[in-house]
């Protein structure tokens, strides 16, 4: 069986990824298009978008879908599975008029609390499976890395860099943060909270800060100007050695614990002996299908689930409000 899943919007996540042939190297389904084509279990049958330009390229990209302007024109398709690859504030009204749709995937940011609060209200009262494309969740060579798995002990600091914007790729270190080292029990803004327009999502700003973890440890985070260079990198320092996540995930590395080289009572970490982690960063996103389709058969755990997105989006929430408090310490009680 194979599940009917209509594609709301139509644009860079959606497709146009595609056409970067650098990226296509290391990740040769980067897009939703990509991931649901040929899928074995989830099957294309429509797509919405509002451009008459995206909706051309549709057409031309999948001929056998429905391609219209309006989500609820795809509700005669009766589907199972809903890609919602549109701004948070579109993403209700989309899912209610489609009522057939039993599972969900979003995209981050799930946005204000006005929107993404009452989508997970939504989801919640009927019962929707709901993914979220917190990529690095799907990612094999991450995920055997978590839950303590990493072989460095118990972690001492971690440092984290991002750029272009705190709830773009600022979301992403948060959540892989969350994912490798726990949860967060206060949290601290360091710097003031800096909109940029150059930005990829609207009103996104930038900001260094500081995340005391449940453990007791901290991570500090810092962005960069990606006018200079990319990265979104996270570097764990443990009680037995480190681990190195860099080049946007396309270089993982953990470096051994060793005798100093230059003191005879004492250890090191031996940065100068990388074992380098073979890299499944192609394999995230097409995984987070594979789950979400297996939720909807035996219903499995999810990936990358939206109870945990809303984590992550109320720790952004909260690191904003410190910035506006003059960095001001605020805990993260309870969960989402």
């Amino acid at each position: 069986m194979r599940y009917p899943t209509v594609l709301i919007g139509f644009g860079r996540v959606a497709a146009s990824l595609a056409g970067d042939a650098r990226m296509m190297r290391w990740f040769p389904k980067a897009t939703h298009l990509q991931c649901l084509a040929d899928h074995p279990k989830l099957e294309l049958v429509g797509i919405a978008d509002r451009s008459e330009e995206a909706r051309a390229a549709a057409r031309q990209m999948c001929p056998a879908a429905k391609v219209t302007a309006e989500a609820r024109d795809l509700a005669k398709l009766s589907p199972s599975v809903a890609v919602l690859a549109i701004p948070p504030a579109g993403r209700l009204a989309a899912l209610a008029a489609l009522p057939s749709v039993r599972a969900v995937v979003l995209e981050k940011p799930l946005g204000a609390a006005e929107a993404r609060l009452p989508m997970a209200a939504l989801c919640r009262e009927k019962a929707i499976v709901a993914q979220v494309n917190y990529w690095r969740r799907g990612d094999p060579a991450l995920r055997a890395l978590a839950g303590g798995r990493h072989g460095l002990g118990r972690p001492q600091a971690a440092f984290a860099l991002y750029g272009n914007g705190l709830r773009n790729n600022g979301s992403h270190m948060i959540d892989l943060i969350r994912m490798l080292i726990g949860e967060n029990a206060a949290v601290r803004a360091t710097s003031a909270y800096v909109t940029d327009p150059r930005f990829p999502l609207a009103g996104d700003g930038a900001l260094s800060f500081v995340l005391e973890l449940a453990n007791g440890m901290q991570a500090s985070v810092q962005p960069l100007d990606f006018q200079h260079y990319r990265e979104n990198a996270l570097d764990i320092w443990g009680e037995r050695g480190r681990l190195a996540i860099e080049q946007e995930g396309l270089l993982i590395r953990r470096f051994p614990r060793r005798p100093h080289r230059g003191l005879g009572d004492a250890e090191e970490i031996a940065c100068d002996a990388a074992e380098e982690i073979p890299i499944r960063a192609g394999e995230a996103m097409p995984a987070l299908y594979d789950n979400l389709a297996e939720a909807l058969e035996r219903a499995v755990p999810l990936l990358s689930p939206l109870s945990s997105a809303l984590e992550t989006e109320r720790v952004l929430d909260a690191l904003i409000a410190s910035a506006s408090a003059g960095g001001a310490r605020i805990e993260m009680a309870g969960r989402a």
